[in-house]
């Protein structure tokens, strides 16, 4: 409270803004050079096999070991390859 500016108690409608309005966030992602994005064809294409390898084919090997409890280790690391 000592730090403060003194324009904060001299004016009643003195507002303080950091960074950037929510506008300009926006103006700069549309006007910022961004990676060339995945097509969706690539991206649907991940998702079902992301949605294989978690769902059947965990289920399947997992049962094949017999060692079914182990999907809470597998899962976490599956999510971690897809995401890379």
């Amino acid at each position: 409270m000592i730090n403060l500016p003194p324009e904060l108690l001299e004016k009643a409608d003195y507002y303080r803004y950091a960074g950037y309005s929510i506008d300009g966030v926006f103006g700069a992602m549309i006007d910022s050079k961004q990676v060339r994005k995945l097509p969706v064809g690539w991206l649907l294409l991940l998702l079902v096999g992301y949605l294989v390898v978690i769902g059947p084919l965990d289920r399947y090997w997992l049962r094949k070991l017999g060692k079914q409890m182990l999907t809470w280790i597998t899962f976490p690391i599956y999510v971690a390859l897809f995401s890379g």
